[in-house]
């Protein structure tokens, strides 16, 4: 089975097709919203809202369109207004063993474990310091690997203000892992990335 024949089986509400796309962009999507919301519980049941709501509406979803893109958006911008609504109801240190929170290198090397899981803890707390809008731009341009173009299209904002939106949060990202001792090299690493020119 490919994408086009799941969507095909979820028109016709055939749950086969709503099995294999949740088996192939569950885990991206969860990993997203847990980005967002800095809450797992929170992210899975917007995952699964997520899910039913495209199998429910399934029938007006153009069949030519990529599904990513679209379920994505569907996910950052119900993410954004729940993050603007509530604030984390889990600590750091409880939502720190979960898979989700790997948004560093899933391969790294053994002497690497060490300072790659300090790194993602300083990128995590970092993160949940800015607002929802301007987390929400940082984890679509750098973890979805989104262009800001595609960002703009998925919040429906213009591009000067997702311009904007980026400036400030890599500035506000680079302040606050400058501000991390002692610095690692991947905590440079992760500076040069925010502190990078906009194109």
């Amino acid at each position: 089975m490919n994408e086009k024949e799941a969507i095909r089986l979820v028109k016709e509400k055939n749950l086969k097709g709503l099995a294999y796309l949740v088996q192939h962009h569950q885990l991206e999507a969860l990993r997203t919203a847990t980005l967002l919301l800095a809450d797992r519980h929170l992210a899975e049941d917007l995952v699964q809202n997520a899910f039913i709501r495209f199998y429910d509406k399934a029938a007006n979803f153009d069949s030519e369109r990529p599904f990513k893109p679209y379920f994505m958006r569907m996910i950052v911008n119900e993410a954004i207004k729940i993050a603007s609504r509530n604030k984390p109801t889990l600590s750091f240190d409880e939502q720190a063993g979960s898979e989700t929170l790997d948004i560093l290198d899933p391969n790294p090397l053994p002497e690497e474990v060490f300072e790659a899981k300090e790194t993602q803890t300083a990128v995590w707390l970092a993160l949940q310091k800015l607002p929802p809008d301007q987390r929400a731009v940082i984890v679509m341009r750098f973890y979805l690997e989104m262009t800001e173009n595609e960002i703009k299209e998925a919040l429906g904002s213009p591009l000067g203000t997702i311009k904007w939106r980026l400036y400030r949060a890599r500035s506000l990202l680079a302040s606050l892992l400058r501000d991390e001792k002692p610095m690692h090299s991947s905590h440079r690493e992760m500076i040069e990335i925010t502190e990078e020119n906009h194109e």
